[in-house]
Parts: structure tokens; sequence; C-alpha cells
């Protein structure tokens, strides 16, 4: 069969599979859930490089076109059918995920580098795509109205790819089914529920992920800075509640008024759910808004200090 145009998702698929030693690829093996976007984005950062006129050059023209630093992103969206990919953002898991030893998802200074794998399955010659060295730097989970749950991990690698036609070997998805939207609920403190009726949560988890290159064109190693968790709400207005507690951010510069927690929960059947539990949580910025016709909604984010996520699988 000759090759051909391909579809996405038909005749590729991509899978991770956790790092050793850092850079140092391995056989990717894992599915991140129902995946139905892998975005690969590549650069060699050229530099063009000038010099002043000389017998054959006016100078203004590049000379020279050398090759920069190696860089690349990439970003998975997927349906999620279990959380284990959270390891890759929060970098601790412990637990069997019973239940009673769930899962715990906690934070780590330096989260496990990947190998991400981008199989590409042609008529006559395959191509597999091996990026080694990747890092999560942002990850994202968003529910809304109608719409079952959406993930996206974005990760970074300074490590060139490496081809070869003899794909790696395609995985099953995580047993059982995708979480729905329907299995939501939001608790400001945890165990208080939020009776107004929420359009849309998304929760941000963004890391300051750090490649460090030395005297070569691909990443030697890596680290880790700030961490930052942002959870931004729609709601359909009921009561001066997210109002008042956006208020009382104004009491002073220097004391604010805060949520000592705030759950937010998906559960998928009987057995299964998992539970982002943000401690420490300030409300900003608040938007109303208010258009003919239309029900009077409030758009308030809000930014937490601490994370710790519980997921039960059976």
């Amino acid at each position: 069969m000759a090759d051909t145009e391909l579809v996405g998702g038909v005749d590729t698929y991509p899978l991770y599979k956790e790092e050793t030693t850092y850079a140092t690829a391995v056989a990717p093996d894992t599915h991140w859930g129902s995946e139905t976007t892998i975005r690969v984005s590549k650069t060699r950062n050229l530099q063009m490089i000038h010099g002043v006129a000389d017998g054959t050059d006016g100078g203004q023209q590049p000379r020279t076109t050398l090759a920069g630093l190696y860089a690349s992103q990439i970003s998975v969206q997927f349906s999620p059918i279990s959380f284990a990919h959270l390891k890759h953002i929060m970098g601790a898991v412990s637990g069997t995920g019973s239940s009673g030893d769930p899962f715990i998802y906690t934070h780590a200074t330096k989260p496990a580098s990947l190998t991400i794998g981008h199989m590409i399955n042609n008529g006559t010659t395959d191509s597999r795509r091996r990026h080694a060295g990747c890092i999560a730097r942002t990850y994202t989970i968003r529910a809304s109205e109608g719409q079952a749950p959406q993930c996206t991990l974005e990760y970074i690698t300074g490590s060139s790819p490496s081809a070869s036609t003899t794909l790696d070997s395609n995985a099953s998805a995580p047993t059982g089914s995708e979480y729905n939207f329907d299995g939501g609920s939001l608790e400001a403190p945890d165990g208080s529920a939020i009776t107004n009726v929420i359009d849309s949560v998304t929760v941000t988890i963004s890391r300051d992920a750090k490649l460090y290159y030395g005297l070569s064109a691909t990443a030697a190693a890596y680290t880790y800075g700030r961490t930052t968790y942002k959870i931004a709400v729609t709601y359909k207005y009921k009561t001066d509640a997210h109002w008042t507690n956006f208020l009382g951010q104004q009491t002073s510069l220097t004391t604010l008024a805060t949520y000592a927690s705030m759950a937010l929960k998906f559960t998928n059947g009987a057995s299964k759910y998992v539970d982002f539990v943000f401690t420490t949580v300030t409300a900003d910025p608040h938007d109303d808004n208010d258009v003919l016709n239309e029900a009077f909604s409030e758009d308030v984010t809000y930014t937490a200090q601490g994370l710790s996520i519980t997921e039960r699988t059976s």
C-alpha cells in the first residue's frame, strides 16, 4: 500500500512513559485518556549572521545561517478516564486507587521527565517519533454545562527527537469510561456546597519549567521554579455571596479574606471519583456579566496556595 494522506487518530496515536534518566528515551506505552489532539511545535532557533561589507557582501544581507538551541513544545488534549497523568504536573503520588487507599497526588519539587511518542502509521513507510526529556509546564481541566471534562497538558523539551520506521506498539486506553460534566460539584470551603448554577469551571496548574543547555544545542538538565494554582468559575448570580467574598479582599492591602479550602470533585459511577482540594483560596478578579435578556452571571478567578488531589479508581 502506497504512502498517502493520513487521518489524525485513525492513522496516528500518541503514547508516553516516565523516564529513569532525564532525556534518555524509553519506549512509550501509555495513553493519557481519550486523546483528541496532539500538537508538536519544534524550532532550531536559527541565527542569521551579518557582518560588515567585504569584497562580495554589502553588509546588509545575512552572510551565514547557524542553528541555535533546539526547543519543542508538545500539547496533548484528552477526555480523562483516569488521572494518572496528574503525576506529570504534581510530581508525587501515593496509594493504590482503592476505597481504603486512594491515589493522592501531591506537589513535588521536580516531577520526572517523560518520553512522548507520536506514531504515524503510513501505507509503506511508518514514522516513529520519540521526544525524550519532556517536562510538564501547564495542566488544565475544564468542565462546562453539557460538555464532558477536557484536560490539556503542555510539555517542553530541549532534546532532539529520535526517528524510526518501526512503530511503538499501541496500548489500550485506561480502564473504564470517560468522566462526564454531570458528576461535578464545587464546594467552598470544602464540605460546603456552592448553590449557584455553575456554567463552567477551569482549573489551571502552572509550573515554571526551566531547561539548561550549556554549550550544547540540546538541553542537558532541568529544574522547576514557581507553582501557581488558579480556579476560574462562571456562576449564575443567586445571592451576593461571591460579590461579598471578593469585597472582603478590600479590607486591607495586607490582610485578605480567604476560603480555607475549595474542593472540585468529579464522580464517575459508584466507585470512581477525583477530588481537587485547594487550600488558602483568594478571589481576584471578579466580573459581573449583565446582558440584555440573558441570565445575570459572575466570572470569578481564585488563586490557591496549595493543592492535594485524591483519586479512587475502584
